[in-house]
């Protein structure tokens, strides 16, 4: 990632009309919260690990569930699948609630707190190496 404003987006929580599988060049139906894992500049585009509000007393390998106590800039408890990646345009189709892009909405950072949990999620997931 080539330095940019945009890389201290990496490591926080973004929410995007996530594509889905079958339509993955459109925006999707659902704006939810993804995790931002990387920005390639280069291809416009950034990589996020999906974010859920459902099925939070599961949790498998490379998940894992952050509350809006710990976040409370997050609407609802959220389950990041750091499994299920997408790389998604920068454009205000995907990142903008009204897609027009004067409502990008950047909810923050992970609580410190949870760095140790992320870290493992991360590695469950094979993102990054102990």
């Amino acid at each position: 990632m080539a330095n940019s404003p945009l890389s201290a987006l990496v490591g926080g929580v973004l929410l995007v009309w996530w594509p889905e599988d079958e339509k993955p060049n459109l925006p999707g139906p659902k704006y939810r919260p993804g995790y931002v894992l990387d920005i390639d500049m280069s291809a416009k585009k950034v990589l996020l690990a999906y974010g859920t509000t459902q099925r939070l007393d599961v949790q498998a390998a490379g998940e894992m569930v952050v509350t809006h106590d710990e976040m409370p800039t997050l609407k609802q408890d959220t389950k990041f699948c750091f499994r299920r990646t997408k790389w998604i345009p920068l454009s205000p189709d995907f990142l903008s609630k009204s897609q027009s892009g004067v409502d990008v909405i950047y909810v923050g950072p992970v609580p410190l707190a949870r760095a140790d949990d992320l870290l493992n999620a991360m590695q469950e997931a094979r993102l990054i190496t102990p």
